[in-house]
C-alpha cells in the first residue's frame, strides 16, 4: 500500500493512493476527510498548484511518501431537499444510470477514433461484453507502477468504468497511450504522421496476453479458464505409413476457420473450423532423414467458458515473378455464414463427447417433455446468461460479440464492434457512433462484398437449466 500526507490547517492526514489513479480522485477522498469540497480544495506540491484533474497521480508528480498542502473551507452541507428533474435536464452521467437503473445493463457508449484506433475501439466493446472479466479487472490492484502489464491493466479497467458510466462518448487517451508504449507496433505512423490501421486480432491477443498474469482466480489465471481451448493433436508422417504418430496437447485462445481453404470451398463457419483443426506441414522425418509431409488433426479436449473464432481473412499472398507481382497481405472475401449457436461437440475428443451427451440427452427427453406442457411455445432451457458452473454442458455456445472489417485492404477498412444487449437486440459502435441494430443484422455479417464481414467472433458457453 502507498501514502501520502496532506497538511491542512492544524490538521494531517494520512491517505492512502494509487499511483495511477487520478487528481480528481484524491480530491474526492480529501473531501471525505476534510469537508472541503472538490472544487474549492487548493493543492500544493512543493509549492507549485496541482491543476489538471485528469492527470494521474504519478504524471502529476504525486509519490508515495511525499507531504501536500491544502487550502480551502470546509462546507457544511444540508440535506437538499429532492429535486425532480427531467430527462433533457440529465447530465450524460445521470442519464446512464437512469439507463442501467431501468434496463439492467450499462448503456451503449461508443470511442472516438484517434486516428485508425478503430480496430481497438471495436475490441475494447467486445471485451466490455464479458461480465466476468471487467468483475476481475475492477478488483484490480496494481503493485508496480513501472510494471507495463499492470498499467495496461489498470488503464483498460479505468476504459471499461468510463464506457459504463460516462453517458456519452470520449477519447481514450490514458488507454492509448499505455497500449503504445507497451506494444510499439500499435504506435507507427505514416509519412502523414497518422496512426496506421493495425489487426483487431493482434491488439485482442496482445490485450488478453498482457493483463492475463494479473487477473488471478482460485489460484489460475483467469484470462486461460473464460478462453483457452486444449486439444490433443496427432501427426502423421504422409510419406511413411509405417512411422509411429506423434500425439500431443496443444493449446490455444481462439479457433481459426479457415475460409481459403486450398481450393476447399468454404460456406459455413463450421466448415472452416474444421479445416483449422487440420491441415499438412513439412518437417524432419527421422524415419526417412530428411523433410517429409505431415497430416495434423486435432480434437479439442477442453472446452473454455468463452470460445472466440478468427475468419481468418487476411492471408499473404506470394510474389510472382512471372506476374511481375510482390508479396502481398491480401483479404478473402468469400461470404461464411454462422450461427446465432455455435455447437462444437462435433470438434472434441471422444472422451469430451461422452461427458457433453449427458447434457444433450438430458435436453432431448426435457424438450419432449416442453413439447407436452407448452406445445405452442417451448421453452429453450439452455442458458448463456447463468453463472459458469450452475448448469450442464453440452457443447452448444451463444454469440455475444463480433467485430467486423469493412474495405478490400488488409491494411485500410474500417473495423466495427457489435455486442448483444439483451433479447434480440444489440449495439453497434462505429467508434463514438452507437445504434441499435437487430439480431437479424447480425447474421447478415458474413462477407461477400464491401459491406462490414465478421472477424472475431465471440461466443459464450450454454448451459442447460433444468428447470
Amino acid at each position: 500500500m502507498s501514502f501520502i500526507k496532506v497538511k491542512w490547517n492544524k490538521q494531517e492526514f494520512s491517505v492512502q493512493i494509487e499511483p495511477f489513479s487520478e487528481v480528481s480522485l484524491l480530491r474526492t477522498q480529501l473531501f471525505s476527510l476534510s469537508g472541503v469540497l472538490p472544487e474549492k480544495q487548493k493543492l500544493l506540491l512543493k509549492g507549485k498548484v496541482l491543476n489538471k484533474d485528469s492527470l494521474t497521480l504519478d504524471q502529476a508528480g504525486v509519490k508515495p511518501g511525499v507531504t501536500l498542502m491544502m487550502m480551502g473551507t470546509a462546507t457544511e452541507l444540508v440535506e437538499p431537499m429532492e429535486e425532480v428533474k427531467y430527462h433533457d435536464e440529465l447530465t450524460a452521467e445521470e442519464k446512464a444510470k437512469a439507463y442501467k437503473d431501468r434496463e439492467g445493463i450499462p448503456m451503449p457508449v461508443g470511442l472516438v477514433n484517434l486516428g485508425n484506433t478503430c480496430y481497438m475501439n471495436s475490441t475494447v466493446q467486445c471485451l466490455k461484453r464479458i461480465p466476468e472479466l471487467t468483475r476481475a479487472l475492477a478488483q484490480f490492484r496494481p503493485t508496480n507502477q513501472n510494471d507495463l502489464s499492470q498499467k495496461l491493466t489498470y488503464e483498460l479497467n479505468g476504459l471499461i468504468k468510463n464506457l459504463e458510466n460516462k453517458g456519452t462518448a470520449f477519447t481514450p487517451f490514458l488507454f492509448v497511450d499505455t497500449l503504445r508504449t507497451a506494444f510499439p507496433l500499435f504506435a507507427e505512423t505514416d509519412e502523414k504522421g497518422i496512426g496506421k490501421q493495425q489487426d483487431a486480432e493482434e491488439c485482442l491477443t496482445s490485450i488478453l496476453e498482457s493483463i492475463s498474469p494479473n487477473l488471478i482466480a482460485d489460484g489460475q489465471r483467469l484470462i486461460d479458464n473464460l478462453f483457452t481451448f486444449q486439444y490433443h493433436s496427432r501427426l502423421s508422417c504422409a510419406e511413411n505409413a509405417s512411422e509411429e504418430p506423434t500425439m500431443g496437447i496443444e493449446f490455444s485462445k481462439k479457433l481459426m476457420c479457415i475460409i481459403d481453404n486450398q481450393g476447399n470451398p468454404v460456406n459455413l463457419i463450421t466448415d472452416g473450423i474444421e479445416a483449422g483443426l487440420g491441415g499438412q506441414l513439412d518437417k524432419f522425418s527421422e524415419s526417412l532423414g530428411r523433410n517429409a509431409v505431415y497430416n495434423k488433426s486435432m480434437k479439442i479436449n477442453h472446452l473454455p467458458n468463452y470460445a472466440i473464432v478468427q475468419l481468418v481473412r487476411f492471408i499473404w499472398k506470394g510474389a510472382s515473378s512471372a506476374a511481375g507481382t510482390k508479396a502481398v497481405k491480401a483479404k478473402v472475401l468469400r461470404s461464411v455464414a454462422f450461427q446465432k449457436v455455435l455447437d462444437l461437440h462435433p470438434f472434441c475428443t471422444e472422451e469430451l463427447q461422452k461427458s457433453l451427451n449427458v447434457g444433450r440427452e438430458m435436453e432431448v427427453q426435457l424438450h419432449e417433455q416442453e413439447l407436452i406442457n407448452n406445445p405452442g411455445k417451448p421453452r429453450d432451457l439452455k442458458s448463456f446468461t447463468a453463472e459458469f458452473g450452475t448448469g450442464i454442458e453440452t457443447g452448444h455456445y451463444q454469440l455475444v460479440g463480433v467485430v467486423t472489417h469493412k474495405g478490400r485492404s488488409a491494411d485500410s477498412g474500417h473495423y466495427v464492434g457489435w455486442t448483444h444487449l439483451k433479447d434480440e437486440t444489440w449495439a453497434k459502435y462505429d467508434d463514438d457512433f452507437v445504434t441499435q441494430v437487430p439480431t437479424s443484422d447480425i447474421m447478415d455479417l458474413k462477407g461477400g462484398g464491401d459491406w462490414h464481414m465478421a472477424y472475431l467472433l465471440v461466443y459464450r458457453k450454454m448451459q442447460l437449466i433444468p428447470q
